[in-house]
């Protein structure tokens, strides 16, 4: 079994939020806890985001009316989380190894702007944002994208998600699905499937 790509998601391996932040901002503007997120992700509105259904600036109008404060809205969304340094650099050592390397975001159209931001375009030899797919994970369309875009036969694809069920369901369209439960289990996992890095 020869392992020829390995597909990362964003956020949760690569990039992390702190939930402090956000909890300094609702108490700031007056709004209740987690209410943010709650709204933001609200049925209607994250699927629609992650989707592409809404381009990022008309989601996050609607999440400042939704809450009455576009202040908050407007002081969250300048955040762009941070960067686990050893997921970026397993990242690099995958593709020194001789691996295409990929990236899986459930994501809003703002993805690649927040990529260049921090300094991650380039670090990738694809990316699939799932708001120009049009489909999200866990739909198992979205894996097939990957397989057909990426031209090699599933099972020589690798892809970790921090959320297990979306790491199971790449499993069963017929990749090797992952759970991420940290940069070293990854390695080794990854290692154990024959990938030098």
């Amino acid at each position: 079994m020869t392992i020829r790509v390995v597909v990362f998601d964003l956020d949760g391996v690569v990039r992390h939020w702190d939930a402090q932040l956000n909890a300094s901002i609702e108490q700031r503007h007056g709004l209740p806890p987690n209410s943010i997120l709650d709204t933001a992700f609200a049925a209607d509105l994250g699927e629609a985001a992650v989707t592409g259904a809404l381009d990022y600036d008309t989601w996050a109008a609607r999440v400042a009316e939704r809450l009455g404060s576009p202040e908050a809205v407007a002081e969250w969304g300048a955040f762009r989380g941070h960067l686990d340094p050893d997921a970026v650099e397993l990242v690099a050592a995958v593709r020194a190894g001789g691996c295409q390397v990929g990236l899986l975001s459930n994501a809003t159209t703002r993805l690649e702007e927040d990529l260049a931001f921090l300094g991650l375009d380039g670090t990738f030899d694809v990316v699939f944002n799932t708001a120009r797919l049009g489909v999200c994970k866990p739909d198992p369309q979205v894996y097939r994208r990957v397989v057909d875009a990426v031209g090699v036969p599933a099972d020589q694809i690798v892809f970790t998600d921090d959320t297990p069920s979306w790491a199971e369901a790449a499993t069963a369209v017929g990749l090797h699905g992952i759970p991420f439960t940290g940069v070293t289990h990854l390695r080794a996992e990854l290692q154990r499937l024959g990938v030098r890095c």
